[in-house]
């Protein structure tokens, strides 16, 4: 929480704790075989916010995860094109690594790790992904609507193939062969989001790219 100063009905200043959602760490995981391995960030306190997303590329199966997380989207693909699925959760006694099963594909595990917020309660303002087919030099990611001006928004990208990618508002905080995340504050509540994604590599096979907009309770 962030401490700041208001005014009170008076004139006088006050002291006021400020819900503002901080971007902590990722943590990424990948195997090809099932059951996976999910790696927890090394530093996991209790009652930090915890969203972990999973691609898997070139299958169109699901994934199963622990009971604890609560799922935010899943997005299954066709024969060819990635399965993405978003979860929360709210840490509590967080063991170095989740085991979870997969389809058949090369799977990502992308684990971000959220200071600042009170544990408890949906974070999850808004959240969307979508399947884009057509082959592209640039994709504008799914948009959300952030409810406040301290909202934190996960815009992560899932293609088939696309290495390295950039974007153009925003910090890309890590990206891989098949994923990269990248974090705003856009400081706007109310009004539609979405930034556009550059990826160096595409192929012809399906992208998504889907956003979270996270907030206080």
């Amino acid at each position: 929480m962030l401490k700041v100063n208001q005014l009170n009905g008076f004139g006088a200043r006050r002291a006021a704790l400020v819900e503002i959602p901080v971007y902590e760490s990722v943590t990424v995981s990948e195997s090809g075989s099932t059951p996976m391995s999910v790696s927890m960030p090394a530093t996991r306190p209790d009652d930090d916010l915890y969203v972990c997303m999973l691609i898997t590329t070139r299958d169109n199966g699901s994934h199963t995860v622990p009971g604890t997380w609560n799922e935010i989207l899943v997005n299954v693909g066709g024969s060819n094109d990635p399965s993405v699925g978003l979860w929360y959760w709210w840490g509590s006694s967080e063991p170095a690594t989740y085991s979870i099963t997969k389809p058949s594909g090369n799977t990502d595990a992308v684990v971000v790790r959220i200071s600042g917020l009170t544990a408890g309660g949906n974070p999850i303002e808004d959240s969307a992904t979508a399947n884009q087919e057509v082959l592209a030099s640039t994709y504008t990611a799914s948009a959300v609507t952030p409810e406040t001006n301290q909202s934190l928004v996960l815009n992560f990208a899932a293609p088939y193939i696309a290495d390295y990618c950039t974007i153009d508002v925003g910090t890309v905080q890590s990206t891989g062969r098949s994923w990269a995340l990248a974090t705003n504050t856009p400081n706007n509540a109310g009004v539609s989001f979405a930034p556009v994604w550059t990826p160096s590599n595409t192929s012809a096979n399906g992208q998504q790219f889907p956003s979270v907009s996270i907030g206080p309770e």
